[in-house]
């Protein structure tokens, strides 16, 4: 199984930068509790500058590869 994470962004901030070390701060302690989670498990697709929201989302879906798509605002997980 695949998790493909999108982040839609109109800029990339210090937060968004914050976001995506924390999602793979996540995948690391999946690991690190004994997942096998092999190196292609999961994908961070950004999308940058897309308006509205709504084809932001569209772009995304035809960029991620994932079985299990997840979004996350750029100041989210921070």
């Amino acid at each position: 199984m695949k998790l493909s994470v999108y982040i839609p962004t109109l800029t990339r901030d210090a937060l968004f930068d914050r976001c995506r070390r924390s999602i793979e701060r996540s995948i690391a302690c999946a690991r690190s509790a004994g997942t096998a989670l092999p190196d292609d498990a999961y994908e961070i697709v950004v999308v940058e500058n897309v308006r509205p929201v709504g084809a932001a989302r569209n772009v995304a879906l035809e960029r991620t590869t994932g079985e299990w798509i997840a979004t996350v605002d750029s100041d989210g997980l921070v």
